[in-house]
């Protein structure tokens, strides 16, 4: 049973929400900022805002109408400075756990409207609903007034909702990943209800009257009105369906400007989760690469990519689970730097590995600052110095900070271990 208590919100948790209390007391109150006094009503440690007693001066007015029940964002209420310093803060708060010690956090990039997104879809006597969940619930919030999804995504919700009429299933798990390209949205629908298929004409007149680039179905291209391209540098790549984009374009930019001024003038280098090509396919227009990643349809788009841009250094590629299959020191040791950028889990071990290498620059690239203090605590322990720490804002009103460091070698090199 909830109830209704008055609180001291006396911080910000890691995900953006108020908390008030301590140890096992601690109670979760979103939309609430460090300061305030609050109204709230709790069921267990979690509580939903009623009332805002004594406001912060960090508050304002959120600029989307549905931010206080839509779950997309959880900081739409705070001011951007403040919202900058928070999540800034947690970096430096989970470097400082994790005991790295480095330079000043360099001035924060920011990125823009998401090209990006990921909308829940579900089918039933009601009708269909398309959108975002709600905070702390599976009810669909419709994004029509949306704030930080780009403009050509929100203008063809009406189709996409008759995509999800098609393709939805009843229990709320039916996702719509739209990305939006140079040559028009890529949709995929992914955990589609059985039978969709069966309205393959349907679905391929909606995408193809939308101006849709393409729609894949479970993986399955059921329309394509031309290839929906990306261009990483000069590189023009087609992502497979449910490919791996970063979700501001701006915010794309300003990583690859850091990941390429951190390499410096290396001549060759070793990109790690590579993906699609999104850094490697930059640095082959001034130094040879070698992209290592898992997913055999991304290093497919990477190599198409580099072939289609013509004139690029060399690149090579190979296919690695770099969680199960590390590379040793002495593979790395070949080259003149390495950039990695892996999931939220990070890359623990090779982070170890690089740190046994020698190689002379290291660029890391991370969504978790957690797993980023973490792997830079094994490079430091080695022989590396952090020379600059940039956090980059991709995700404006939401909790996630990224962030790129650039590292360099303090150990003496093996003659001949540089690569020629």
């Amino acid at each position: 049973m909830s109830t209704l208590r008055r609180l001291e919100i006396d911080r910000l948790g890691q995900f953006g929400d108020g908390l008030s209390g301590s140890g096992r007391d601690t109670v979760a109150i979103a939309g609430t900022l460090a300061g305030e006094t609050v109204e709230a009503r709790l069921d267990g440690r979690q509580g939903d805002l009623v009332a805002v007693l004594a406001p912060s001066p960090d508050r304002q007015v959120p600029p989307c109408p549905q931010a206080g029940d839509c779950g997309g964002c959880q900081l739409q209420h705070m001011r951007p400075d403040a919202e900058d310093a928070f999540k800034r803060a947690r970096l430096e708060t989970a470097l400082k756990l994790a005991g790295v010690v480095h330079p000043p956090l360099a001035a924060t990039r920011f990125g823009g409207q998401r090209r990006r997104v990921a909308f829940t879809a579900r089918h039933d006597h009601e009708g269909t609903a398309l959108g975002f969940n709600a905070r702390r619930s599976h009810r669909i919030v419709a994004p029509g007034g949306c704030t930080v999804v780009r403009p050509e995504i929100l203008g063809a919700l009406t189709v996409l909702k008759a995509v999800a009429a098609i393709t939805a299933k009843a229990d709320g798990t039916t996702r719509l990943a739209v990305l939006a390209t140079r040559t028009g949205l890529d949709v995929a629908v992914s955990d589609a209800r059985k039978g969709a298929l069966e309205a393959r004409q349907k679905l391929m007149r909606l995408a193809l009257d939308a101006g849709f680039a393409r729609l894949t179905l479970d993986g399955e291209i059921i329309a394509q009105h031309e290839p929906p391209v990306l261009d990483f540098g000069r590189a023009p790549v087609t992502l497979p369906p449910s490919g791996f984009a970063q979700a501001s374009l701006e915010a794309e930019l300003a990583m690859a400007d850091l990941v390429l001024e951190g390499i410096g003038k290396a001549k060759r280098v070793a990109d790690f989760f590579a993906g699609s090509g999104t850094f490697a396919l930059r640095i082959a227009e001034r130094a040879k690469v070698h992209a290592v990643e898992a997913d055999r349809s991304a290093l497919f788009a990477l190599e198409a990519g580099w072939k289609a841009a013509g004139g690029l250094k060399p690149l090579t590629t190979e296919r690695r689970d770099l969680f199960k299959v590390p590379p040793l020191a002495k593979e790395l040791a070949l080259y003149d730097a390495v950039v990695f950028d892996p999931p939220r889990a990070g890359a623990e071990a090779l982070s170890r590995a690089i740190a046994k290498s020698g190689v002379r620059r290291v660029v890391a690239v991370s969504c978790e600052p957690e797993t980023l203090a973490r792997d830079l605590a094994i490079l430091t322990q080695g022989d590396y110095r952090i020379d600059a720490i940039t956090p980059v804002d991709q995700f404006r009103h939401a909790a996630h900070i990224e962030a790129v460091a650039v590292l360099t070698s303090t150990a003496q090199r093996p003659k001949g271990s540089r690569s020629r």
